[in-house]
């Protein structure tokens, strides 16, 4: 998100608008998303969209804007209805 526009709940309702996307499709039955373990912002966004943090996947992704160096990310899942 361009900086003047983070903090307005823009990346948390597009996070829920896909889910409720991929919710329509009963082929996909798990919904999953990573972020830089470090970046609580991103991981506030998926919480607030209904994911639960699931691990922590160590030096797993190279983030093109940090350098080439693998970060870890933390891995989120959406719980599905019994």
């Amino acid at each position: 998100i361009y900086p003047g526009w983070r903090g307005k709940g823009i990346a948390t309702e597009a996070s829920r608008w896909a889910i409720q996307l991929l919710k329509q499709h009963p082929e996909i039955f798990r919904i999953y998303a990573f972020c830089d373990a470090e970046h609580e912002a991103s991981k506030a966004v998926l919480r607030k969209a209904g994911l639960v943090e699931e691990a922590t996947l160590h030096r797993w992704m190279r983030f093109l804007n940090q350098g080439s160096k693998p970060k870890d990310c933390t891995f989120f899942f959406l719980p599905t209805e019994a």
